[in-house]
């Protein structure tokens, strides 16, 4: 079952489902595989019982198609889940005039001050602008400035910028950048915090 916000919510899908389960174990057994394929934007609330407690894929997980292969051939999946970032990531279209967009956010707890930095020898080429805003949309670009400049590191070679909001699981921080940088941190910047680098590709 293709697992879409749509299809989850219609009473003609559940119908088909709920149709599909009792041939299945009817003529196959309990061990008959039925999958869910759940693209990322789709509530995995919406799913039913009949779904929950067997296999429904994520599309956004790199090994979905080993997943469904594992599930058909009724053998444990053996790929290993990667390890998770502290951190969610995001790369953007980057809009006109800009080489860079980048969402980030933590996965759980709340960076305040939010802060990012590239180094201070980049400052001026790479044009710096961030704006926060409720994560997965973009925020407007009326009023973007690219950033006056916060402060430089206390070893003089980062770039500071800060936020005024907290970043949060639901609130991310979106960073434009006119130039691609060489590396970028962001992450908390006080004595509690954690600042995370990334390497951009170019």
């Amino acid at each position: 079952m293709f697992a879409t916000q749509n299809s989850l919510v219609s009473e003609s899908c559940r119908e088909e489902l709920a149709y599909a389960l009792d041939r299945a174990l009817s003529s196959r057994g309990g061990t008959f595989p039925i999958i869910a394929l759940v693209p990322s934007h789709a509530e995995g609330g919406l799913l039913p019982a009949s779904l929950k407690t067997r296999l429904y894929v994520d599309l956004s997980d790199p090994d979905w198609k080993s997943r469904i292969v594992s599930a058909a051939d009724n053998a444990q999946h053996a790929v290993s889940a990667p390890e998770l970032t502290p951190y969610v990531m995001q790369i953007h279209p980057p809009p006109p005039t800009f080489q860079l967009l980048v969402e980030v956010r933590p996965r759980a707890g709340v960076w305040y001050p939010f802060a990012t930095c590239v180094p201070v020898r980049e400052k001026d080429e790479v044009g710096l602008a961030l704006r926060g805003g409720p994560r997965g949309f973009i925020p407007p670009l009326e009023g973007l400035n690219i950033a006056g400049g916060t402060g430089v590191s206390d070893d003089g070679r980062w770039y500071i910028e800060t936020g005024y909001q907290a970043a949060s699981p639901t609130h991310s921080y979106f960073l434009f950048y006119k130039k691609i940088p060489s590396t970028i941190a962001f992450g908390q910047m006080n004595t509690q915090g954690q600042m995370y680098f990334w390497v951009p590709p170019r």
